[in-house]
């Protein structure tokens, strides 16, 4: 799973309530949140298998209750699809009767498309033959269609994760100088809105990785920029801890596996070894190869050749 990936699993998590005032304002106050949603993506990974869609997809299956006490819970299937898919409506709806078969329940749906494609609108699935006909609608929501001015004034976290996700699109074509200005602007909104810490936290840590620098020393500027405007706000993403973690890591235990053999190829050798197991814990969390290149200052050549080595193991 990319690091993108993981930050769209995590932030629909951490501001449930939020996003469901942000795509469904005119339903989520018929959710009862004194109830906490249940997140079901294992059941999800068996009733629809991940083996049988194409590319990348991050979907997130809900499970919630209303205060109306017709549905004593409601299932919400959200995917967030970044990348053009003839068959994704098709998806869109096996998914949809999975769910109503396995569970018996009403299925809200909702596709968050992160791709940059305008044309690209998948919002229905339909067949039919002799009379008989099917069509399956549900909402999409379609982020490069959506400019940061339609935001302003809302208070709603949400607003921030899609402006960011906005500047994410590879369409901008930003440089690591304009990457910087939008994601300061994007921490001055946060203060500006009055957002508890831990909010905004939270929010730093999906603008930060989301609105990703080419060059990893960036993020320490960034950091530094933030502590030096605003002393209050927590700037370690998990990202950096995760990555200076395992810098510091491979180095220690190379150090130490070098000395403990008492001579100098056997230092090196245990660096090597260290390093390939952290290289491949890197890979597996989603950075790429010149990310992991820089971060432990070794050749991008090391890092290409574990990474071939991992794929063919899998």
């Amino acid at each position: 799973m990319s690091i993108r990936d993981q930050l769209w699993k995590t932030i629909f998590e951490d501001f449930f309530q939020d996003s469901m005032y942000f795509f469904f304002p005119q339903n989520a106050d018929e959710i009862d949140f004194s109830h906490a949603p249940e997140f079901l993506d294992k059941e999800l990974a068996r009733i629809f298998p991940r083996t049988q869609q194409k590319g990348r997809v991050v979907d997130k299956l809900v499970k919630i209750r209303l205060k109306n006490g017709r549905y004593n819970w409601l299932l919400i299937h959200i995917e967030v699809q970044g990348y053009h898919d003839p068959d994704f409506p098709k998806r869109m709806y096996q998914a949809y009767y999975r769910i109503s078969e396995r569970y018996d329940r009403q299925v809200a749906a909702l596709a968050v498309l992160t791709d940059e494609n305008e044309r690209f609108l998948p919002d229905a699935y339909e067949r039919g033959i002799w009379g008989t006909r099917l069509r399956y609608e549900y909402p999409i929501y379609k982020v490069s269609a959506h400019p940061p001015e339609e935001y302003e004034g809302s208070l709603n976290p949400f607003a921030i994760v899609m402006e960011a996700a906005y500047y994410g699109l590879q369409k901008h074509r930003l440089d690591d100088e304009g990457k910087m200005k939008i994601k300061l602007s994007l921490v001055k909104k946060l203060l500006q809105k009055g957002f508890e810490k831990e909010k905004i936290r939270k929010l730093l840590d999906f603008i930060d990785g989301y609105v990703n620098f080419e060059n990893m020393e960036n993020h320490d500027k960034f950091a530094h920029e933030i502590d030096k405007h605003y002393k209050s706000v927590p700037t370690m993403t998990i990202e950096q801890i995760v990555t200076k973690h395992y810098k510091q890591l491979a180095r220690k235990q190379g150090r130490e596996e070098g000395i403990a053999e008492g001579r100098a190829e056997g230092r090196a050798e245990g660096i090597a070894e260290v390093t390939a197991k952290h290289i491949e814990k890197l890979l597996v969390k989603g950075f790429a190869t010149n990310q992991i290149a820089e971060l432990l200052e070794i050749p991008l050549e090391t890092v290409e050749a574990i990474q071939k080595k991992l794929a063919n193991t899998n």
